[in-house]
């Protein structure tokens, strides 16, 4: 099987089967992909991550708050990892956080910050970003590097994407996955800060 790729295909594959092992044996598999996302309540907001196996825990733990939030973990193919999902409640609209997740036993996040959304009825200008058909290569760069700056620099409220991610179906299937978890990469600076939600018309 090996033969029958090209020499840099073999050496992906195997690197993944040794890093897949590596895991497995030392059970350190940190977050990965984390984003956020509204709820409807300016009170609550859903954070979710990958990792490449299950943990014994889905973890978020929130400054200011007396206790963790634990969550659930699901998959729909185990070789393409584990989706985590937890939501957290009780915060204070229009305020700042701090944050980090994961788990005891397998590794935890670094600390990332974001902000909730505002009061139901509020009327105060609020700045959001707002594009679609971003893909992942060629031009998506430099949409990458110009939104991730907006949101280290302006005070972005949220993230609207109009569709076509990754454009995975666009690709023969057994880079369905690559495609999704290179969109996730790719915007990881700007997703561990501001809930990127999608929208469709």
């Amino acid at each position: 099987f090996f033969f029958s790729l090209s020499r840099s295909m073999n050496i992906r594959v195997v690197s993944f089967v040794l890093l897949f092992i590596g895991l497995a044996l030392c059970d350190y598999d940190p977050p990965r992909q984390i984003h956020l996302a509204l709820t409807g309540n300016p009170t609550e907001m859903v954070f979710q991550w990958m990792t490449s196996l299950p943990t014994e825990e889905s973890i978020v733990v929130v400054s200011h708050s007396n206790h963790s939030f634990s969550g659930t973990q699901k998959t729909y193919l185990p070789s393409a990892g584990y989706i985590h999902t937890v939501k957290v409640t009780g915060l204070t609209p229009s305020a700042k956080y701090e944050y980090y997740l994961g788990s005891s036993s397998s590794g935890w996040s670094s600390t990332f910050k974001f902000s909730t959304a505002p009061p139901q009825g509020d009327r105060l200008t609020r700045n959001y970003i707002l594009y679609g058909d971003m893909g992942i290569f060629q031009y998506s760069y430099y949409t990458v590097e110009h939104v991730t700056a907006m949101v280290n620099s302006d005070p972005i409220e949220f993230i609207y994407q109009h569709g076509d991610y990754g454009y995975g179906n666009d690709r023969d299937a057994m880079f369905y996955e690559l495609s999704w978890d290179l969109f996730f990469d790719q915007m990881t600076l700007a997703m561990t800060q501001v809930p990127y939600m999608e929208i469709w018309v």
